[in-house]
């Protein structure tokens, strides 16, 4: 199932962006809180959400995913 996640970004609208699939939890909330870390063990800074979106953590202020029929 398809899913919409609406991402507001410091100082910008909301933005939706529609994915096959993803999970908050472990493509988000890992990042964050620093349980992702790049090979020479430092945090990572951004996350790529769909085929082409990258975001730095830094800027997100508010993430909601929801289904969405297909």
């Amino acid at each position: 199932m398809a899913k919409k996640i609406t991402l507001q970004l410091q100082g910008k609208d909301p933005e939706e962006i529609i994915v096959d699939d993803y999970d908050l939890s472990k493509d988000y909330f890992d990042y964050v809180l620093g349980n992702v870390k790049d090979p020479n063990n430092n945090l990572v800074q951004g996350v790529l959400i769909g085929p082409n979106r990258y975001v730095r953590i830094i800027d997100v202020v508010d993430i909601k995913v929801e289904d969405v029929e297909e």
